[in-house]
């Protein structure tokens, strides 16, 4: 029991460290404020295609990748899904608008990859939001981006034929085209795995 113990104790310092790390890109953080961002996270592992939320329910937490890649789907009529969010190392990943709403999510998110997550609760955020001026600074600054990659997203869906969307996507995140089964980086642009198996078959030619 002991040595489970210290094992968690480790986890957390070691993906604590991870947080602080991309936080100190934005921020100044104190000892007091570690302490106090580190006594409101947890620590989650999940296993390749293992779900963290499915549609139907309340989304309570956000998660900050340590290791792994996260995906947020949406499924079509016909039950196919398609990827809206992807999370890899350093990146924070929910169903915001319905984390924020208190309603039930339509989506789901799952793991193409085993992955390790920092989780913070809904009222752990909103404590730290509150008591810490450098937390709600430091998210202000993170919200921002995720809002202007989401407009980039959009354009390049809805702008780029489908060979230079593939080729900008690939250079813009080379880890996650690598790892990822071809159905994920498939939805992730908008195209059916056989499509993106036959843009990529021309690319090699």
């Amino acid at each position: 029991m002991q040595q489970l113990k210290n094992e968690q104790e480790i986890l957390l310092t070691s993906q604590a460290a991870l947080l602080f790390a991309d936080m100190e890109k934005h921020v100044t953080l104190s000892m007091q404020d570690r302490i106090m961002i580190t006594s409101r996270i947890r620590i989650r592992q999940y296993g390749k295609k293992d779900f963290i939320f499915g549609a139907g329910v309340s989304v309570e937490e956000f998660f900050f990748v340590g290791s792994g890649i996260v995906c947020l789907y949406a499924n079509d009529e016909k039950g196919n899904p398609h990827g809206l969010q992807f999370g890899i190392p350093g990146w924070w990943i929910t169903d915001m608008d319905k984390f924020l709403s208190g309603m039930p999510t339509t989506y789901f998110m799952g793991c193409p990859e085993a992955c390790t997550l920092i989780v913070l609760s809904k009222n752990d955020y909103g404590l730290l939001i509150k008591e810490l001026p450098v937390f709600a600074e430091y998210f202000r600054i993170i919200l921002e981006k995720k809002y202007a990659a989401a407009i980039r997203k959009i354009e390049l869906l809805m702008c780029e034929p489908a060979e230079n969307r593939f080729e900008k996507f690939s250079n813009a995140f080379p880890g996650f085209v690598q790892k990822v089964p071809q159905y994920v980086l498939a939805s992730v642009l908008g195209f059916t795995p056989q499509f993106l198996s036959m843009l990529r078959g021309k690319i090699r030619r």
